[in-house]
C-alpha cells in the first residue's frame, strides 16, 4: 500500500469510513481494574463521530462503550485511515515520511533518558521489540544488536519488521532487554491484556517503557484513542498487570513509566 501522499479533507474522510456501520461490541468490565459500574454518554469526538464513552468509577479510566472491535482497530491503522483522519484535522499532510524527523527527536531523548536511568547501561542492548513502533525511527536511536517492529500499518514500516499486526507471537516470549510501548497503548481497546503480553516478551532483568497522552491535560476524545490514561490510572494499569516503575518522564502532554518486573 503506498503511503498517502496528499491530504484528504476530513469531512470527506469521515464520509468514506462508514464507522457505524462497524459492529460494536459494550465492555461490561473496566479495561484497566476490572470494575462492573461506571457511568456512560454519548459524545462528539474529534473528528466529528458520534461516540459512547464510559468512565470507571473506581480507577478513573476514560474508554470508549460500546467499541468496535480489537480487529477492527488494526484495520483502521493498516488502511491508513489513521493517518488520513489527523492530517484532515491538522490540515496538513501527516504520514510515515513527514513524522520521521519528530520521531528521531523523540527517540533520541528517550534514549538519553533511560541510559541514565539504568546503571550499569547495556551498551549495546541484546534485542529491543518496538510495538506499535511505526517506522522503527524511534528504536533505531538506540543502540541494538537487534530489533524487532511491530505495528499494523504495513505502509509504514521498514524493511524486515512484523507487518499488519500487534500480535506478539511465542517467539518473542522471553527475549527482548527492552520493550518500547512508544505512544502507543492509547490506541489499544485492551490495554490489560495487551500489557500483560508486552511484559512477557522481557527478558528476567528486561525493561518496559510506556508513555500515554495524559487526558487530565488534554480532555480531547478521539477516535484514534479508544483509551484514555491519566497518570493515576497509567500507574493503575503497570502495577495491575506486575510491573514496577523505577523511573518516569514527563514531556509536553504526555506522560511515561520506565518499569521491571515486579518481584
Amino acid at each position: 500500500m503506498p503511503v498517502e501522499s496528499r491530504v484528504i479533507r476530513l469531512d470527506q474522510s469521515i464520509e468514506s469510513w462508514e464507522y457505524s456501520d462497524l459492529p460494536q461490541d459494550w465492555v461490561e468490565w473496566c479495561p484497566v481494574c476490572g470494575w462492573d459500574s461506571g457511568s456512560t454518554c454519548l459524545t462528539t469526538e474529534r473528528y466529528g463521530l458520534s461516540v459512547g464513552v464510559s468512565t470507571c468509577a473506581e480507577c478513573g479510566f476514560v474508554y470508549f462503550n460500546p467499541q468496535i472491535s480489537p480487529e477492527a482497530y488494526l484495520a483502521f491503522y493498516a488502511s491508513g485511515k489513521y493517518r488520513e483522519l489527523v492530517s484532515g484535522h491538522h490540515g496538513r499532510l501527516i504520514n510515515a515520511e513527514t513524522i520521521k524527523p519528530e520521531q528521531e527527536a523523540y527517540g533520541k531523548a528517550l534514549c538519553q533518558f533511560i541510559a541514565e536511568e539504568i546503571r550499569p547501561k547495556p551498551s549495546p542492548w541484546s534485542l529491543i521489540l518496538d510495538v506499535g513502533g511505526s517506522t522503527g525511527t524511534v528504536s533505531r536511536q538506540f543502540p541494538s544488536e537487534d530489533r524487532i517492529v511491530v505495528d499494523p500499518a504495513s505502509a509504514e514500516i521498514p524493511h524486515g519488521a512484523i507487518e499488519g499486526t500487534l500480535e506478539l507471537t511465542e517467539k518473542m516470549r522471553g527475549v527482548a532487554d527492552l520493550v518500547l510501548c512508544c505512544q502507543m497503548i492509547d490506541h489499544v481497546p485492551e490495554p490489560s491484556a495487551f500489557l500483560i503480553d508486552a511484559m512477557g516478551c522481557m527478558t528476567q532483568g528486561g525493561y518496559l517503557w510506556i508513555d500515554i497522552l495524559d487526558y487530565a491535560t488534554t480532555r480531547e476524545i478521539k477516535i484514534d484513542h479508544p483509551s484514555n490514561f491519566t497518570r493515576p490510572v497509567l500507574e493503575r494499569l503497570v502495577w495491575g498487570v506486575g510491573l514496577t516503575p523505577i523511573a518516569d518522564r514527563a514531556v509536553d502532554n504526555h506522560i511515561g513509566l520506565l518499569c521491571k518486573r515486579s518481584t
